[in-house]
């Protein structure tokens, strides 16, 4: 299929504004657990799991915008894919929610890469912020399963 430069960045935005949603979604859920957390186990949650999370939003994001910027388009930031509260939640059910949409994201950014978008109409600094954002989510599968096995000792 072919396509035009524009049509190709376009699509490089939006599946960015996709992943960057799953992302926000991510952080209000950890912010959920955190809530719910005595004060020893939340500080694990910001500095395991949240942290790591908010610096991956804010590089999708930041570099997003900054392509935008330098290919003449406009990046709209995305509102986030809220986890949806149901009776009964607890610390555990919001980091697997977490969890869930970090992979998503991790998908959607792995997906582009593969589609060579980004390297066919992208440029050197989008691809460094996504390789960027997924090295940093990359360890999160493997810290939430920590973190919720020591959760409560």
């Amino acid at each position: 299929m072919t396509y035009s430069a524009r049509e190709g960045r376009e699509r490089i935005l939006l599946d960015v504004a996709e992943a960057a949603a799953a992302l926000m979604g991510a952080q209000e859920a950890l912010g959920e657990a955190h809530e719910q957390l005595d004060d020893a186990a939340a500080g694990r949650l910001e500095l395991e799991l949240y942290g790591p999370v908010r610096d991956a939003t804010k590089s999708a994001l930041a570099g997003a915008s900054a392509f935008a910027a330098r290919v003449g388009m406009t990046f709209t930031r995305p509102a986030g894919e809220h986890h949806a509260r149901t009776r009964g939640d607890g610390p555990r059910e919001y980091v697997d929610a977490a969890t869930a949409l970090v992979a998503r994201a991790d998908e959607l950014l792995a997906e582009l890469q593969d589609s060579l978008l980004p390297v066919e109409v992208g440029d050197t600094e989008l691809r460094e912020a996504l390789a960027a954002t997924r090295r940093t989510i990359a360890p999160l599968a493997h810290s939430a399963l920590e973190f919720e096995r020591t959760l409560g000792r």
